[in-house]
C-alpha cells in the first residue's frame, strides 16, 4: 500500500462518507498549524465541508475521498500519516503511486464491473494462448452466464451463422488432463463475436457499445481523462509478471496488449512507452490577484528529468502542445493560476537561482523544490505583487503632494509679485501727485486733500 493509499485508509469518516483530512498529518499539531493554508494553496477550500459541532472526533475540516487524494499528494512525505510497518514502499515508488488519480481503473473490479453491467455474476475465468487469442467458450460464458455445454452449443451455433467470423478463428488445444481443441480468436474477433451471442448481456453490451461511439463522435472530453487512467493501469499491469496476475487482471492486461501490438503494427517498430500527463490543479482564491481576460500563469514539469517550466499563455492546453516543437521533451501541466500572468516576472525573480539552461528558455528551472513549495513561491509572488502595487500608489500619493505643493507655492510668489508691482504702482502714482501739487497744479492739489479727508 502506498503512503497516500495508506493516508486515505486511516482517515475517519463521517455520516456522509467525507474524510476527516486533518487524519492525513502524522502530527496533529502540525495539521492544525498547516492544514487551512494547505488546503487554500490547492484551490480546494469550494469541496471542503466545515464541522465546528458536536463530539471532538466528528469535527473539523471533511471532503470526499477524490479532494482528499489531492491534497495527501501535497502533503510532503515526512509529514504525511504512515503506519510502522515493515511493507511501506520507498519514496520513490509512493510518488509514482500519488500521481495516479482516484479514477484510476483497478484491474481488480473488471469482475464486478462485467458483473454490474450484464446484470449476472461474472466468473472471470478467461483462457488464453501464448499467441494472445482468448477462447470463445470463455467468452460465451462471461457475457451470457451459462454453464460451460450452453455455452459451448451457443459458440457452435453462433458459427454455424457467422461465415465471416468463422473464417478468422482458428483451434487450440489447451494443456491438461481432458482438454479438448476448442475455439479460439484474437480479442477484437473475439468482442465482436460477444456482441453477436444472443440473450439480454449481449444486447447490453451493444447498448454501451452505441452509448460510447456517441459520447466519442460528440467530443466527450471526460473521454481523455478515462483514457489516460486506463493506460496509467495498463502500466502497472505490465509491471506485473504474467503469472502473478489474477483472471481479472490478465482479461484487463490483453486489451493494453492488443492496443501495444497495433501500435507496434502501424508504426513498424515497439512503441515507446506512453507518457500520460496527471490532471492538473486549479488555484485561484480569494488571494488571486488576477484579472479577468488577463492571461493565465502555468507550470509545467519536463518528463523524465528535474526541471519546472514557468510561463504564461492565454490558451495554456494549446501552449502545452507547442512546448516538445519548442524544447523537444514531452511536458505535462502541473498547475494554473487563472489570470494572475501579471505575477510571473515575479516568480521568475525568486526561482533565479534555480535557472536552467534549455536552448534559448529563461522559463526552465531545476526542479529541486517539491510542488508545494512551487505554491508557496507563487503566493511569495502574489504578496511582493500586493507590495508593488501598494508602493507604486504611496510614490504616487507622495509625487501627487510634492505636484500640489509646489502649485500652492508657485502662486504663492505669483501673488507676492502681483502685490509687489501694486505697491510700486501705487507709490509711483503717489509720488507724481507730489510733484504736481509742489508745482502748483490746482487739479493735483484737489485730489491730494480729496484723498487726505478720505484717509
Amino acid at each position: 500500500m502506498s503512503l497516500v493509499a495508506g493516508a486515505l485508509a486511516r482517515c475517519r469518516r463521517d455520516a456522509n462518507g467525507l474524510l476527516k483530512l486533518g487524519d492525513l498529518w502524522r502530527d496533529p499539531h502540525v495539521a492544525h498549524h498547516h492544514l487551512s493554508h494547505a488546503i487554500k494553496r490547492a484551490g480546494l477550500a469550494p469541496h471542503v465541508v466545515a464541522i465546528r459541532t458536536g463530539r471532538t472526533e466528528g469535527r473539523g475540516l471533511f471532503a470526499p475521498e477524490r479532494v482528499a487524494r489531492q491534497l495527501a499528494q501535497l502533503i510532503p512525505p515526512e509529514h504525511l500519516w504512515t503506519a510502522d510497518a515493515p511493507d511501506v514502499p520507498d519514496l520513490a515508488e509512493d510518488r509514482a503511486a500519488a500521481e495516479a488519480p482516484a479514477t484510476a481503473m483497478r484491474s481488480s473490479d473488471v469482475g464486478q464491473q462485467l458483473s454490474e453491467l450484464l446484470g449476472h455474476p461474472v466468473n472471470f475465468q478467461l483462457r488464453t494462448t501464448p499467441a494472445g487469442e482468448v477462447a470463445l467458450i470463455d467468452v460465451a460464458m462471461i457475457f451470457t452466464g451459462l454453464a460451460s455445454d450452453q455455452a459451448g452449443l451457443a459458440v457452435r451455433r453462433l458459427l454455424e451463422g457467422q461465415a465471416e467470423i468463422r473464417s478468422l478463428i482458428s483451434n487450440f488445444h489447451f494443456p491438461g488432463r481432458g482438454q479438448r481443441s476448442i475455439h479460439v480468436a484474437p480479442l477484437a474477433v473475439a468482442l465482436d463475436f460477444a456482441f453477436l451471442l444472443p440473450g439480454k448481456a449481449a444486447a447490453q453490451m451493444r447498448r454501451q457499445a452505441a452509448a460510447l461511439m456517441v459520447r466519442y463522435l460528440g467530443g466527450d472530453a471526460s473521454l481523455v481523462e478515462e483514457v489516460y487512467a486506463n493506460r496509467r493501469a495498463q502500466a502497472s499491469l505490465a509491471a506485473i509478471p504474467a503469472e502473478q496476475r489474477t483472471p481479472q487482471q490478465q482479461a484487463a492486461r490483453l486489451c493494453g496488449e492488443a492496443v501495444e501490438d497495433q501500435a507496434a503494427t502501424v508504426s513498424g517498430a515497439l512503441p515507446e512507452p506512453l507518457f500520460v500527463p496527471r490532471k492538473p490543479l486549479v488555484i485561484q482564491d480569494q488571494d488571486s490577484v488576477g484579472l479577468p481576460g488577463s492571461d493565465h500563469l502555468y507550470a509545467a514539469g519536463r518528463h523524465g528529468e528535474n526541471l519546472i517550466k514557468i510561463g504564461v499563455s492565454k490558451d495554456v492546453l494549446q501552449r502545452m502542445r507547442e512546448l516538445p516543437q519548442s524544447f523537444g521533451g514531452q511536458y505535462e501541466l502541473l498547475a494554473v493560476w487563472p489570470h494572475e500572468a501579471v505575477l510571473e516576472s515575479l516568480v521568475l525573480e525568486l526561482l533565479k537561482t534555480a535557472k536552467a539552461s534549455v536552448g534559448s528558455s529563461r522559463e526552465h528551472f531545476n526542479a529541486n523544490a517539491s510542488f508545494e513549495q512551487i505554491c508557496q513561491i507563487v503566493d511569495s509572488a502574489r504578496h511582493l505583487h500586493r507590495l508593488k502595487i501598494e508602493l507604486e500608489a504611496v510614490g504616487l500619493k507622495r509625487r501627487r503632494e510634492e505636484a500640489e505643493f509646489e502649485e500652492s507655492l508657485a502662486d504663492r510668489a505669483l501673488k507676492r509679485r502681483q502685490q509687489e508691482m501694486q505697491m510700486k504702482q501705487e507709490e509711483a502714482q503717489t509720488s507724481l501727485l507730489l510733484e504736481l501739487v509742489r508745482t502748483g497744479d490746482a487739479e493735483a492739489k484737489r485730489v491730494f486733500l480729496a484723498g487726505l479727508a478720505a484717509s
